[in-house]
């Protein structure tokens, strides 16, 4: 994850290639390739918000099938497999 455009709800990913640039606008339902340039807009919004960055450790908090709040970012969170949406 890279981020997310709150007012727009815009969430914002690298591709499996770590090249490409997705953004979803439905929760990360769906995904579409979007140019670099869109990116760079919503980055310079004041309701951009970076992602927070997960270690590659074995971070026992990692672990759960739920994230850990050190792993949270408003309703999106992660843990080792992947990144989602909670409520």
């Amino acid at each position: 994850m890279l981020g997310y455009e709150l007012v727009l709800n815009r969430v914002y990913g690298y591709a499996q290639d770590m090249v490409a640039i997705l953004v979803s606008i439905d929760d990360g339902d769906t995904w579409q390739s979007v140019d670099s340039s869109v990116l760079a807009e919503d980055k310079a919004l004041t309701t951009w918000t970076d992602a927070i960055q997960i270690a590659e450790d074995n971070d026992v908090n990692l672990q759960g099938a739920t994230p850990h709040t050190d792993y949270t970012q408003g309703t999106w969170g992660g843990n080792g497999l992947t990144f989602f949406r909670h409520h």
